[in-house]
């Protein structure tokens, strides 16, 4: 039986299987025990805990979870193997923060609200979510109105939320440096990044500003232009969870409130009453 690890967990620089070392040595667990448990050869198990073999994805996540990892460890080791870190939902804890969710977006109602995954998807939003995609995005088919729509293929669109927008070329700018930034953690994402910056600079030549500095906040000033007049919202988004199961694939939340009164008129009198039951 191997000895008890002495001191702190390797550092999140660390090499994952340093990390996945340390789990089982936490344990009091020899190499042979968890590589027949795993089914897999010690030999095998010894040359990812050295750094001579790179562990899959399912063994890190089997690891975490068969030796008492805690999801921000298991993510950690993720990352530092190259992998993209595991939603909320797919976390243990997963059902109590997606509840969490639903009730937030539905006492956000009538104002709009959208649950989105780290590839910007929308995963989820409220009713008055779903009726202003109609009002700023009049033109797009309705799948761009639902559940499901690419939130950067809305962007991207020349019909799409940037159409109604009075100050379009700023908020794309904010949006696109989100995204970049976004981007160093989730490759994935760059072809889609790239064509919503091609189609930023064909529609505001010589408005795109490539920096501002810092962001101090997660919030947007928006003015859209609709068949209601002029409407004037705030995002803010946010994720839900406590701080050590924060990470990079952690769904976000972003709520729209009313800028004015107007607005918030516009969209109480006009939001579709949520479904009962």
């Amino acid at each position: 039986m191997s000895p008890r690890v002495q001191g702190d967990p390797p550092a999140g620089q660390a090499p994952p299987g340093e990390h996945l070392r340390w789990w089982r040595t936490r344990r009091e667990l020899s190499q042979m025990r968890v590589a027949e448990e795993y089914g897999m050869s010690a030999r095998h198990l010894s040359f990812v805990e050295t750094g001579r073999a790179r562990p899959s994805r399912e063994l890190i996540v089997h690891l975490a979870r068969s030796l008492g990892a805690t999801n921000h460890e298991m993510n950690v080791c993720l990352l530092a193997g190259g992998y993209a870190p595991l939603h909320v939902g797919e976390l243990a804890g997963g059902p109590a923060t997606s509840q969490t969710i639903d009730e937030m977006i539905a006492q956000h109602h009538p104002f709009p609200a959208y649950v989105f995954s780290a590839d910007w998807v929308v995963e989820q939003m409220n009713p008055g979510g779903g009726w202003f995609c109609t009002v700023f995005m009049p033109d797009m088919p309705p799948e761009f109105h639902r559940i499901g729509v690419d939130m950067v293929a809305a962007l991207t669109e020349t019909e799409g939320m940037l159409s109604r927008m009075r100050n379009a070329a700023k908020v794309g700018s904010a949006y696109l440096r989100q995204l970049r930034l976004e981007q160093l953690s989730n490759p994935g994402l760059r072809e889609r990044v790239d064509r919503f910056e091609m189609s930023l600079r064909e529609r505001f030549p010589g408005e795109v500003e490539s920096d501002e500095g810092h962001r101090t906040d997660s919030s947007y000033h928006i003015d859209f232009d609709t068949i209601h007049g002029p409407l004037s919202i705030f995002q803010m988004q946010c994720v839900v969870g406590i701080p050590q199961q924060i990470t990079v694939a952690t769904p976000r939340v972003e709520l729209w409130f009313p800028a004015d009164e107007h607005t918030r008129k516009v969209i109480a009198q006009n939001a579709p009453t949520p479904a009962s039951g």
